[in-house]
């Protein structure tokens, strides 16, 4: 495994791209064998397939598994189309899943999702439900609304939100490494913080503005998730309380919780070998191997 302190992704056993019923084309990045269990990976807002690398760069997960990276619309490669409808409707990032699940022929996969991509699990399923998956996890991700007596997320964090979203480019270049470094209880290296920027550098402002305003109530796709669930949540998370992942558990009821203690909203970035052995043991759950 890597340290923590490199940054040195390995190149993708495969990138392609897949077509939802919208036109907007999807790019998707591979890595191990295609007849392996696999796990599609969903980044979160303003970030790119990239903030996996951690995983996809670990050669005991690309031997074991079919990692498959998603750039969400919007983000990194895959098209940036104009308008609300592309990034407020839940219904075309189901489809975007939806259809990256069917032209890549992925049996039962396990769907995982880290903060926004979280919300985007939810959309599929709401949709399509879950008897077609192997399992779920949900990483820094919250999947229920916020209540009126818990505590607002850091004031750093509204800050760098708000920075990432000016028409001012000083501002918006520093309010995207802002929202980045935030991620990090503990700080990354200068690459992996500088790498990580500027791929966020792909998401342009009109889609990280039009990406927000959606409501969350998942309540009811949750309460019928009957596949294995992982929620894993960082408790110096900056951007998403722990509190919302023991809500988000709730929900569920038999998802497993699993709390990491000095890291902040990226545990698989920021804690990448104990992640992998979590994610890896997980896998295994699901196919009864000891």
């Amino acid at each position: 495994m890597t340290s923590r302190r490199i940054f040195s992704p390995a190149p993708p056993d495969r990138i392609s791209h897949v077509t939802p019923p919208d036109g907007t084309r999807i790019a998707i990045y591979e890595w191990g064998d295609e007849n392996l269990p696999s796990i599609v990976l969903m980044h979160g807002i303003y970030q790119s397939a990239l903030s996996w690398h951690r995983q996809f760069s670990d050669s005991d997960l690309v031997s074991r598994y079919r990692l498959v990276a998603i750039d969400l619309r919007g983000h990194g490669a895959s098209d940036k189309p104009y308008g609300e409808s592309f990034y407020r409707d839940g219904l075309r990032f189901a489809a975007d899943i939806a259809t990256v699940i069917d032209k890549l022929q992925l049996s039962r996969p396990v769907l995982c999702g880290w903060s926004f991509g979280g919300r985007v699990v939810n959309d599929y399923l709401s949709v399509h439900g879950d008897a077609g998956l192997g399992g779920i996890v949900y990483v820094g991700a919250r999947s229920v609304p916020t209540l009126p007596d818990e505590p607002p997320a850091s004031s750093r964090f509204t800050s760098a939100s708000r920075n990432a979203r000016s028409e001012d480019p000083a501002a918006f270049i520093r309010g995207t490494r802002q929202f980045v470094r935030l991620c990090f209880h503990r700080a990354p290296s200068r690459a992996e913080l500088d790498a990580l920027a500027m791929s966020s550098m792909q998401t342009p402002l009109y889609v990280r503005n039009q990406t927000l305003g959606r409501k969350m109530d998942y309540s009811a796709a949750l309460s019928a998730v009957r596949v294995p669930t992982l929620i894993v949540h960082g408790r110096q998370d900056a951007i998403i309380t722990f509190r919302g992942a023991e809500l988000s558990a709730a929900a569920i009821g038999h998802a497993q919780l699993i709390d990491y203690d000095d890291v902040g909203h990226a545990p698989f970035a920021e804690d990448p070998e104990r992640f992998n052995r979590d994610l890896d043991r997980f896998m295994q759950s699901l196919s009864g191997t000891p």
